[in-house]
């Protein structure tokens, strides 16, 4: 099933129907995805690169990464580094 949702206003609908749980899903991923966000910035100006080069940066070692960051509890870095692996799908 294909879900679309919308922004009405102030209610977010999906199938035409608002779910006060819909909006706190989004604004949960909103609040997630800036801290995603700070984190690749603050890498980026930091020098690290390659995010997009898989040559620099081989899927495997990605994979470890994620491991290890999840293992860590390092939420925020499991997900860029599952955004960057998804990225090269």
């Amino acid at each position: 099933m294909k879900v679309t949702i919308e922004n009405e206003g102030t209610n977010l609908t999906v199938l035409g129907i608002a779910y006060p749980e819909v909006r706190a899903l989004t604004e949960l991923v909103d609040r997630f995805s800036l801290d995603m966000k700070r984190r690749l910035v603050t890498c980026w100006l930091s020098k690290k690169r390659g995010w997009d080069e898989p040559e620099m940066i081989p899927q495997d070692f990605l994979e470890r990464m994620i491991h290890k960051n999840c293992d860590e509890r390092d939420f925020v870095d499991v997900a860029n580094l599952a955004a960057i692996a998804w990225n090269r799908q």
